[in-house]
């Protein structure tokens, strides 16, 4: 049974008015997933993907049928960009925007080289998910170490100001960590307003940084 574009718009708007649309960045492999719950809606034919470089103003759209997933390798460089996700039936009624979510595509960065003896080398890091919803969830700092190292983890703000130190010289062991999280607060405990944070990692002499997308 066809719905009422009326139902249709109705029903999919109280759906997305809460949805969270997950945005990952992967360095490692030079993409990123945006990802969305699926709308339980028997008529469902398929999601579109709407973004732009100006909020509530999308010059691209890309139909993806029926999956909750699309992989982005290719857009512009060091441009912030706003998504927004609808769903449609099979009479073409669409739903409005889901809420919007902004990143900042910055290409992955070089493969770091083999360590010298005594060194300790950071492989590419990144974190997840990002954005993360702060109060909601963690993001995850994955970082590799080719040799057992004491690590530091520092957050500061887009002004390069000191928000939280996550850890502070804990010794790691060689390989992959993924359990160094950030819970999206300053060092009073404060929950952080939305915006791009920079993400420090420090492992001897060797120091990375990368953004993180708070979103509240």
């Amino acid at each position: 049974m066809k719905l009422q574009a009326g139902s249709f718009i109705q029903k999919f708007a109280s759906r997305f008015r809460h949805q969270r649309i997950a945005l990952k960045s992967i360095q490692l492999i030079g993409a990123f997933v945006l990802m969305w719950d699926p709308v339980p809606n028997a008529d469902l034919m398929g999601y579109k993907i709407y973004y732009g470089i100006a909020s509530r103003n999308y010059t691209h759209k890309i139909d993806v049928g029926k999956v909750t997933k699309y992989e982005f390798k290719t857009l512009p460089l060091d441009t912030t960009l706003y998504f927004a996700v609808t769903a449609y039936d099979s009479a073409g009624n669409e739903s409005p925007y889901s809420a919007e979510i902004t990143i900042e595509w910055v290409p992955p960065e070089s493969p770091v080289p083999e360590s010298a003896p005594g060194e300790s080398s950071l492989e590419i890091i990144y974190n997840f998910p990002n954005p993360f919803y702060v109060g909601a969830e963690n993001t995850h700092i994955r970082y590799f170490l080719t040799e057992a190292s004491p690590v530091s983890i520092r957050i500061y703000d887009i002004n390069h100001k000191l928000v939280k130190i996550i850890i502070d010289g804990a010794f790691r062991a060689p390989g992959e960590h993924v359990n160094d999280t950030w819970d999206g607060k300053n060092a009073a405990d404060e929950t952080v307003g939305n915006g791009v944070y920079i993400c420090q990692v420090m492992a001897k002499e060797k120091t990375q940084h990368f953004k993180i997308a708070a979103l509240r």
